[in-house]
C-alpha cells in the first residue's frame, strides 16, 4: 500500500520516465510533482474562497491568506501561488527591476548623477526636506555593467537624448516612452530570433495561432523564422502570413524538426536565438527577461523554468534539475547523470548567443530527441538559469511523445545526446563533468 494514499496518486512504468518517477512506481511514494499538485488541490478551497486577484496585482491579502492556513499542504500550496504563478507577486517585481534598469540602461550618462540610491533593505527611503548624514550628500544610482556584446559602447546622444546614429545595418529604434519602453510597446532591449519548426497540420494550427499571439504580446523586439518541413506555405494561418516579424524558410520535403530548425539559423539576424514548439505558449516577459541578461550580464545563455499547459487552462511546473543561478561552462551536465535520468533544463527554454548555436551544430540530425543536443550549448559558455517560468509546454493528444511508436528510438536518442555532451566536455578539457557511468 502506498505511504501516500492520494485519489491524484500517478504511478508510473518506465517507459520514458525519469529515475524519480521509476522509483515512485516502485516504492508507492510521491515524486516532487505530486505533491506540488497536492498542495495546490489542498490550497484550492481556502484560495477560491479568498477571492483574491493574482497576487502580481497585490501582494497583502495572500500574506493574511498564508497565516490562515492549517497544514503544511496548505501552506505550501497560498505559498506556491505567490512564487511560481506568472502573474504571481515574484514575477512582477522581476519584471519591475527589468523595466528600471532597462530605463537606466537606455539613457546611460544622461540620467542626473543627483538622484538619491534607490531604496532596498536597509537604505531608509529619503523624505524631501530632510537631511541624512553629516555630508548631506546624495549617493549616485545603481548603474548596470557596461554591455557585453561585442559594440564598443553606446552610440553618441544628441542634445534631445536621441541616438545620433543607428546600430550598424538596423534602423534606429523607437524613442522611450517616460514607462521605458518604446513607442511600439517594446521594450527597448536587444532583439532575439525565434525558430520555429513546423509542418502546418490541421490539427496544430489553432496552437500555431496561440503561440504567434503569444509572440505578439511579448515586450521586447523579435523576429521569428518559421521553418516549414515540406508543408504547403498557403496553409499558413493568415496572422501569421501577414506578420512582417515572421520569415517563412519553406523546405521541398519533409525532412524531420532538426534540420528546418538548422537551416533557420542560417536566417537568423539577431544576436540571440531561442526556439519554440508549433504548439507551446511564451508566457509575457519570457524573452525580455533573457535578453536582459544577457545583454548586461556577459553570460552566453539564459534559460529558466517551464510549465506544462493542460487543456483546461492550468499550469503545471516543472522544476528542472538545475538549480537557479549562475552555472560554469559544463557545470549543466552533471545534473545529468544518465541517458536515463531526467534532462537537466528544457531545451527550448535557452536563449543564446546564435554563433553558440552554430558552434555545437543546432539541435544535431536526430529524427527525434533532437533538443536534448541543444543543451550542449551550455559547454561553450557560462549561463544563468533564471528562477521564472519563461515557457508554457502544452500537453494535448497530438503531441510527437504520445505517438505509437515513439518509444522506439527514445532511449537510442538520449544515449547519443549524453554521449555526446560527455565526449564534447573530454575534447573543451577541464570542465566539469558527469561521473560517467556504464549504461
Amino acid at each position: 500500500m502506498p505511504l501516500f494514499p492520494n485519489p491524484d496518486f500517478e504511478l508510473y512504468d518506465n517507459t520514458g520516465r525519469a529515475t524519480e518517477q521509476i522509483h515512485a512506481h516502485h516504492t508507492g511514494t510521491p515524486t516532487t510533482d505530486d505533491l506540488a499538485r497536492w498542495n495546490a488541490a489542498a490550497a484550492k478551497p481556502l484560495i477560491d474562497a479568498a477571492g483574491l486577484p493574482p497576487s502580481g496585482q497585490g501582494i497583502t491579502g495572500w500574506t493574511d491568506l498564508l497565516g490562515r492556513a492549517s497544514n503544511e499542504s496548505e501552506f505550501h500550496g497560498i505559498a506556491s501561488a505567490v512564487l511560481d504563478d506568472d502573474d504571481g507577486a515574484v514575477a512582477r517585481l522581476h519584471q519591475f527591476l527589468v523595466t528600471a534598469a532597462n530605463w537606466y540602461d537606455q539613457r546611460g550618462d544622461q540620467a542626473s548623477s543627483r538622484q538619491p540610491a534607490l531604496p532596498g533593505p536597509g537604505r531608509p527611503v529619503r523624505r524631501a526636506g530632510r537631511r541624512h548624514g553629516p555630508a548631506h550628500r546624495r549617493p549616485r544610482p545603481h548603474r548596470l555593467p557596461p554591455r557585453h556584446d561585442g559594440c564598443s559602447g553606446d552610440p553618441p546622444h544628441d542634445a534631445a537624448g536621441a541616438s545620433a546614429r543607428p546600430a550598424r545595418g538596423r534602423q534606429a529604434a523607437p524613442p522611450l516612452t517616460a514607462a521605458g519602453f518604446n513607442s511600439k510597446g517594446a521594450c527597448a532591449i536587444p532583439d532575439v530570433t525565434v525558430v520555429i519548426a513546423t509542418r502546418l497540420r490541421p490539427e496544430r494550427l489553432s496552437y500555431l495561432e496561440e503561440l504567434h499571439a503569444s509572440l505578439v504580446a511579448q515586450d521586447a523586439d523579435w523576429e521569428a523564422v518559421l521553418a516549414l518541413d515540406g508543408a504547403d506555405p498557403t496553409l499558413l494561418p493568415g496572422t501569421l502570413a501577414a506578420d512582417s516579424q515572421v520569415r517563412v524558410l519553406a523546405l521541398p520535403r519533409p525532412v524531420g524538426a532538426a534540420c528546418p530548425r538548422n537551416l533557420a539559423v542560417n536566417l537568423a539576424r539577431e544576436k540571440a536565438l531561442t526556439w519554440a514548439d508549433d504548439d507551446d505558449v511564451l508566457p509575457r516577459w519570457s524573452l525580455s527577461s533573457r535578453l536582459h541578461h544577457l545583454d548586461n550580464t556577459g553570460l552566453g545563455w539564459v534559460a529558466g523554468y517551464s510549465a506544462d499547459l493542460h487543456s483546461d487552462g492550468s499550469l503545471h511546473l516543472w522544476r528542472c534539475p538545475v538549480p537557479p543561478g549562475r552555472h560554469e561552462p559544463g557545470a549543466v551536465w552533471t545534473y545529468w547523470p544518465t541517458p536515463r535520468h531526467a534532462i537537466p533544463i528544457g531545451p527550448t527554454t535557452i536563449m543564446a548567443r546564435t554563433g553558440l548555436w552554430s558552434a555545437i551544430g543546432g539541435m544535431g540530425g536526430l529524427v527525434q530527441g533532437e533538443d536534448y543536443c541543444a543543451l550542449k550549448v551550455t559547454h561553450l559558455a557560462a549561463g544563468e538559469l533564471l528562477p521564472q517560468v519563461v515557457y508554457h509546454y502544452r500537453k494535448h493528444e497530438f503531441q510527437l511523445t504520445k505517438l505509437a511508436d515513439y518509444d522506439e528510438l527514445e532511449d537510442a536518442a538520449r544515449l547519443f545526446a549524453w554521449k555526446s555532451g560527455n565526449d564534447l566536455a573530454s575534447v573543451l578539457g577541464s570542465r566539469p563533468r558527469t561521473g560517467l557511468r556504464t549504461v
